[in-house]
């Protein structure tokens, strides 16, 4: 619960700033927030001085560790997080769904079980209205003459509550609001909803935001004459090297002081945010057909490699982890030859989570793994390579099985899922999937199956029609959230729609699919050793076979070299059709879209000893690629 003790320590780490910045529920609480101290740092450059203040921290030590997870974490379709703050920001009285809805996707559940068991929570209704009391006093009794709370997916009902009592307390304080939430129309929509704030940012705001703290340090910032905020316009910031780096001492003394039996500390799993580019490199030129993540800020821009690694250096010895979050959209692909190879040169190494391009061969992941790359998001969607084409994402099926295998051998921890119930899709290319899922329960399972969400700023948004897609609208959730008469069209993120989808129409495929995955998962997720398909070498010319799949055709086997060589890329030497033939009646390859996939994983050096291939792309690699000798001898050495 919120008590005295607390209260009176988190005004002592606000002090007596000018600026204080707001992260409120329901962000995670295992990482900063990268755009709130990147705003801190920006108002330092200006002379203003300014606080990071951890709502979320708060209410995670008042609610709980992992009440507040399970909120925080659940499917965004049902809007959770905006149902807990309902009344204390509109007056509504929140309701709760009587399931999780479907058809609707943003991020991954970390936290499995029934979300009505949060009735209970729900039923605390006093305990959102104390969180803004307790926010509020700290804020008004800090002297600050402006406060900025930042709202991203579930934080609107949280930031308009806190907006409304800081008001209610001191008219006097400039309230600023930004975030994902406000960009493009929805910071219009947000604009009619929260008549308590003054300033509202759309889109990336480092410009107009720095603009905004000159004129406020030298007295020229007055409060809008009119009944709605005024709405700060902003521009994709095109020099990533010019901002200044984050420092993230805020979250980490607050953390410290509301949750310091945390999991999270006693682990020592915070992530630190740091971003290398924006934009998305392949979505510029063939903008995946779901898609909303990047709104209005496609265009492709990176940093240095040299100014990314000087200032993950300096954020390391700043912070005590080692584990970096990578927030950019897709990795740049010319960092294999560049930032790469000076993390891997690096002494003190580095935990990396990056976002990448599902068409990595071998050697690829090994310059991930090599430079500290440990997690992987690539955005796979999908085992059909109709489905990816008509996702638009510039992959084959065979290329995201194959990625999961070189993430294996290489111990890369691969973030992935399924989705399903995309216009004018065809069931055959769901039956196939289920089909093919069981040859595969030795490598990383996907964090679940997902129905399609119609996400604003995607092409089945921006272009439905093109796509088939009629009676576009917002899912059901805003309603139940969302104040009487509110332009709900124009706050919405997720939008449902009315069209034909062969997956849609049979959902008990989709349920074999499910059903498929979660034992996968928990063939993974239990005590015992996860299943194997895995070569080992004996001698040169023999190998043993593990094979512990459900689908194996004999647990353990000897092979020889030319046996090994087909179950782990696919080929036989010379094209030796009978060797071909046992690997399928094995089940160590799988005749699957016209084509042989191999499965079976091995060891690094097992893998690169069989396919002399690798080497051979290992150098045209690098004549391609690699124009620096130095670097190009660094990839080398790896």
């Amino acid at each position: 619960m919120i008590d005295d003790r607390v209260t009176d320590g988190l005004r002592r780490l606000i002090g007596t700033p000018e600026l204080v910045l707001v992260n409120p529920p329901f962000a995670g609480i295992d990482r900063p927030s990268y755009a709130l101290h990147l705003l801190q740092a920006i108002a330092s450059e200006q002379g203003v001085a300014s606080r990071i203040l951890y709502g979320n921290l708060l209410l995670a030590a008042s609610l709980g560790e992992l009440e507040y997870e399970r909120i925080c974490y659940a499917s965004s379709g049902a809007l959770l997080g905006e149902r807990f703050f309902a009344a204390t920001a509109y007056g509504k009285k929140p309701t709760f769904p009587a399931g999780e809805r479907t058809g609707t996707h943003i991020r991954t559940s970390r936290i499995d079980g029934d979300l009505e068991k949060l009735h209970d929570i729900y039923e605390q209704g006093d305990l959102a209205a104390r969180w803004c009391e307790c926010l509020a006093d700290a804020l008004v009794q800090s002297g600050a003459r402006a406060v900025g709370i930042t709202t991203t997916f579930e934080q609107s009902a949280a930031c308009i509550s806190l907006a409304r009592a800081v008001k209610q307390r001191d008219s006097s304080i400039l309230v600023l609001i930004g975030g994902a939430n406000c960009e493009g129309e929805m910071a219009g929509g947000l604009a009619r909803i929260c008549g308590s704030a003054d300033f509202i940012f759309s889109g990336e705001s480092e410009a107009s935001f720095r603009d905004w703290c000159t004129r406020f340090a030298a007295g020229a910032i007055a409060p809008p004459s009119g009944e709605e905020p005024v709405i700060v316009g902003g521009a994709p910031c095109q020099d990533l090297d010019s901002l200044p780096l984050p420092d993230y001492s805020d979250f980490y003394d607050q953390l410290f002081l509301l949750l310091p039996d945390s999991k999270v500390l006693a682990s020592n799993a915070v992530w630190l945010p740091f971003e290398t580019s924006r934009g998305c490199w392949w979505g510029a030129k063939h903008h995946c057909t779901f898609c909303g993540i990047n709104g209005e800020g496609m265009g492709f821009r990176q940093k240095d490699a040299d100014k990314a690694v000087a200032d993950l250096a300096r954020l390391a010895e700043r912070h005590p982890t080692n584990r970096v979050l990578m927030l950019d959209n897709i990795m740049p692909h010319t960092y294999f030859g560049t930032l790469l190879p000076k993390l891997a040169s690096r002494e003190e190494r580095l935990h990396i989570f990056y976002e990448q391009k599902a068409n990595l061969d071998f050697r690829r992941v090994q310059y991930l793994k090599n430079a500290g790359v440990e997690v992987i998001q690539p955005g796979i969607e999908a085992l059909s390579s109709d489905l990816l084409r008509h996702m638009r994402k510039g992959v084959k099926a065979h290329q995201n099985i194959a990625l999961l295998r070189y993430a294996l051998m290489n111990n890369v921890f691969v973030n992935w899922n399924l989705l399903h119930s995309f216009p004018d899709d065809h069931l055959e290319w769901y039956t196939a999937t289920r089909d093919l899922l069981p040859f595969l329960f030795h490598l990383c399972p996907p964090t679940g199956v997902f129905g399609l969400s119609i996400d604003r700023f995607s092409p089945y948004f921006d272009l439905a029609a093109d796509f088939g897609l009629s009676e576009v609208k917002p899912v059901s959730s805003y309603y139940d959230v969302l104040p009487e008469g509110a332009p709900v069209d124009r706050i919405a993120y997720h939008f449902e729609a009315t069209y034909r989808s062969g997956s849609r129409e049979n959902p008990a495929v989709i349920g074999e699919i499910e059903a498929l995955v979660a034992q996968w998962r928990r063939a993974w997720e239990s005590t015992g050793e996860v299943p194997r398909c895995h070569v080992i070498q004996i001698d040169p010319e023999h190998y043993l076979l593990i094979d512990t799949r459900p689908v194996a055709a004999e647990t353990f086997a000897m092979l020889t070299a030319p046996q090994a060589r087909i179950g782990l890329l696919g080929t036989a030497e010379g094209g030796d059709g009978t060797l071909v033939d046992w690997a399928l009646s094995r089940n160590l390859c799988l005749r699957y879209e016209d084509a042989i996939l191999p499965l079976a994983t091995a060891d690094p050096a097992v893998y690169l000893g069989i396919d002399r291939r690798a080497e051979k792309g290992l150098r045209a690699f690098d004549e391609r690629t690699l124009t620096d000798p130095l670097t190009r001898d660094a990839v080398r050495a790896l």
